[in-house]
């Protein structure tokens, strides 16, 4: 491939125009990293009728009004406008049906969170729309980027219904899977619908297990999947309930499934420059670290004498993990230490926390629904954070926490990082815990107190997390440099 690639990035959700989840914000930072390394890169979205035209200055572009798509027996009427990345020169374009993206910013029912026959048909059209829009651009892209199961339509389209195309003949695709548990399951008349045919040969790539899964026809087709950093890949490969039903499929295009670590902001994650801080501090100079620390136990009327300080956050998305962690609790704070529990906002179960904050008072906090100042200064004041699942947002988390100095215990099942303690020196070894049982949870922690009684070697750990580079640049990188390597005609 030449050093500067077009890239089209295709996403359900863009932040911020867009934002129900960590897509929304890899969405955003991915592509303009990519842009910065001087890529061609430019991104495609529903228009969802919560978008501002206003705030965000979306123009309509002549060549690309009263688009014809032809779906099944039905000939719809596409819109795209145009918009640039805020503060950048990554151009976004927002295809528009009304009828199918004007009430729903989700891929999933607001009400159950299960995707249901109006999503299936929602993004199908957005994929085929995506293929016509993009030749009205007369634009040829080189790699189309999909993200998970609302746009892995497009390898199978690619491959099948365009193979014939010249337009897309040098076009690669890549499906990054951020979510396994989510593979866009609908009734297999559903495809029907939408016009895809049993006569078609590949049809049975579009099916699994009687009903139409999309994430399935994304594997089998891409000439190369990727799924979100941190240990999940090895884990799955061991363990194939992960693959939530998918694991021959994954397992049939392994020499094609490869992982590769996601990023964070550092304009907003930096505890060097962080305005929402009491104090700043850096690895070097770790002093404004305590600082924050001492202020956040005054407001939360914890007392120091109780030793570290723990927290948990949970962000919405936690399942069997969160709800285990709870019951863990208790025990966890019959050890000697301080224990703040963070939610995001209302909606999670807190069965039983109101009795434990009234019977371990003085040693527990809980905070529901924190600004971004807050959020901020607790992260800068932990000692150590608790991850029970390994959602997207959690390794996200553990990111964010390793750059604050602030020491994740995770599950061993998608962690950032399985081993930060097996290079640190004297008590300062394992930070993994198995599942969530309440035994593992309570000896990692209790190794974990260990460890900071170890000063010496503990700030040693604290210098050495926070030494870690996820910023965006080398995500971008790692994508370019897997992509040249699919371009080699040795490795095809």
């Amino acid at each position: 491939m030449k050093t500067r690639l077009r890239i089209l990035y295709l996403a359900s959700e863009v932040a911020p125009f867009v934002k129900n989840g960590r897509i929304a914000e890899i969405a955003s930072a991915l592509p303009k990293a990519l842009f910065e390394m001087g890529h061609d890169i430019r991104v495609m979205m529903p228009k969802y009728g919560t978008i501002s035209e206003r705030k965000y200055t979306l123009r309509e572009v002549i060549r690309l009004k009263e688009i014809p798509i032809q779906t099944g027996d039905h000939q719809f009427v596409v819109n795209a406008k145009s918009a640039f990345l805020p503060e950048t020169k990554v151009q976004v374009y927002f295809l528009d049906y009304k009828p199918y993206f004007d009430k729903l910013d989700s891929a999933a029912d607001p009400k159950t969170g299960q995707e249901t026959s109006e999503n299936a048909m929602r993004y199908i059209l957005f994929s085929r729309a995506v293929m016509e829009t993009s030749k009205l651009l007369h634009w040829e892209p080189q790699l189309i980027f999909c993200n998970d199961w609302p746009t892995a339509l497009i390898p199978w389209l690619v491959k099948n219904e365009y193979r014939d195309d010249p337009f897309f003949a040098k076009c690669v695709t890549l499906l990054s899977i951020h979510d396994f548990k989510r593979q866009g399951i609908f009734p297999e008349a559903v495809l029907k619908q939408a016009g895809l045919q049993k006569s078609d040969p590949a049809y049975g790539e579009l099916v699994h297990n009687g009903r139409a899964n999309l994430l399935k026809a994304g594997i089998l087709n891409a000439h190369l999947i990727t799924a979100s950093g941190g240990t999940y890949l090895a884990q799955l490969w061991k363990n194939p309930d992960l693959a939530y039903g998918l694991y021959d499929v994954l397992r049939h295009r392994k020499d094609q499934v490869t992982e590769v670590m996601d990023g964070i902001d550092y304009s907003v994650w930096n505890p060097e420059t962080d305005v929402h801080l009491v104090e700043t501090y850096s690895g070097s100079q770790l002093k404004g670290k305590a600082a924050n620390k001492r202020s956040v136990l005054e407001q939360l009327a914890l007392d120091a004498k109780n030793g570290p300080l723990v927290g948990v956050f949970f962000d919405g998305s936690e399942s069997k993990g969160g709800e285990a962690m709870l019951s863990a609790m208790d025990r966890v704070l019959g050890l000697n230490l301080n224990l703040v529990l963070v939610f995001a906002d209302d909606t999670i179960k807190r069965r039983g926390v109101d009795k434990l904050r009234k019977s371990h008072a003085g040693k527990l906090a809980v905070v529901v629904g924190p600004d971004a100042a807050l959020t901020h200064r607790l992260i800068a004041a932990c000692d150590l954070t608790i991850a029970g699942d390994c959602s997207e947002q959690q390794m996200a988390q553990q990111m964010i926490h390793l750059h604050y100095g602030t020491i994740p215990l995770v599950n061993k099942i998608g962690c950032v990082l399985e081993s930060l303690g097996e290079s640190g020196e004297g008590k300062c070894r394992s930070f993994t815990f198995e599942g969530c049982e309440k035994k593992a949870l309570l000896e990692a922690v209790k190794n974990a107190l260990h460890c900071v009684e170890d000063e010496k070697n503990w700030l040693k750990l604290i210098k050495k997390a926070m030494k870690f580079d996820f910023c965006w640049k080398n995500t971008a990188e790692k994508y370019i440099k897997l992509l040249q390597r699919l371009d080699n005609p040795k490795k095809k």
